[in-house]
Order: structure tokens, then sequence, then C-alpha cells
């Protein structure tokens, strides 16, 4: 059974003049009768004896009741991304629950905390640069993400660091990709 379900007893007996509860009538609403509601809602093993005359036996009724599992995990995406959960894509910020069966058939719940990390900006880096002649230029990119990708990768020092050199002497146009510690990409 299920932990805090309605639960009772229904015990048949033929040939028999005197019953008691020998274990557990405490935990009955009514121990008089052969089809008691269990009022103590835990796992227990009742006792219950039968005479017919002078004969008499004694059964035991092991009631167990299972905890109804519980859960929940906490995720975090990036903006624009989805995730799928209970047959749903979401993408915005909250606390999603969904219900299901457990192994033993009682009704669990699941939820999941679900937040949205916004785009890393890319901050302090300038739309145009110029170069001398003959002189390498440092491009000044940010700092503190996990991974930065320079492209084209044409007359660079590195295409994997914030700060660059580049020797082109030609215009060009730059792009650079950076990478936040959830994974999240921004570029500029």
């Amino acid at each position: 059974l299920c932990k805090d379900t309605a639960a009772s007893l229904h015990v048949e007996v033929a040939n028999a003049n005197f019953f008691s509860w020998t274990q557990g009538g405490n935990r009955l609403d009514n121990p008089a009768s052969l089809k008691p509601n269990i009022s103590i809602l835990e796992s227990f093993v009742f006792g219950l004896e039968v005479r017919n005359g002078s004969c008499k036996r004694e059964v035991k009724i092991p009631v167990n009741f299972y905890n109804i599992p519980e859960g929940s995990a906490s995720l975090e995406i990036c903006q624009g991304e989805s995730y799928l959960f209970d047959n749903q894509l979401l993408n915005s910020p909250g606390k999603y629950c969904k219900m299901q069966k457990s192994v033993l058939g009682c009704d669990s719940t699941f939820c999941l905390n679900l937040s949205v990390r916004p785009l890393p900006e890319i901050m302090n880096l300038p739309d145009s640069l110029y170069k001398d002649k003959d002189v390498d230029l440092m491009i000044n990119g940010p700092s503190g993400f996990e991974s930065y990708t320079w492209s084209p990768a044409i007359d660079l020092s590195c295409v994997d660091c914030p700060s660059p050199l580049t020797s082109t002497q030609d215009t060009i146009t730059y792009l650079l990709e950076v990478t936040d510690d959830l994974g999240c990409k921004a570029f500029k």
C-alpha cells in the first residue's frame, strides 16, 4: 500500500464463533470488526485469533506501506535553448512538476527547477581598429570566459585566446565567439 493512503482489512472467516485482534487492535478504527479501517498508516503485522469452540487458530496479516517517492532536480539552460520535460519543451524559468507511478504503484512527484541564464555579453570590444603598417596590433578582447574563438584565423597570433595579435596588412573583419562556464555562447 502507498503511504498516507486510506486502507482497511477484509477478513473472511468460516466456522468461527469468536475472533480477537491479538496484535494491532489499537491500530484499527473498529477492533470488533473483521473489516476495520487501519488508522495508523505504518507497516505492521496484525495478529488475529479465530475460535470455533475449543479450537483456535492465530493468523498473521502483514500490511506494508511504502513511502511515496518524491524527487527534484535543478537545471540551468542558456537563453534561447529548450529542455524537454514530461513531453513539453521548456524555455522559461520556473518549477515544473509531473506525477508518475512508482514501481510499487504509488503516485510519485518529480519537480524540475529550471533557470535560464542570459547569454554572455561581449563588452569593451571595439567595432573597428586601425593598424600601422608593419606593426602588429593587439585586439584587446574581454576576459572571464571559458573559451574564445576568433575567426577567420588569418594573421592572428592565436584563435583561442582573449587578446590575439594581428599582423594583417588588409582590411578584415574578425568575429569573436565566447563561451561561458555553462556553455552559453555569444558572438560579436
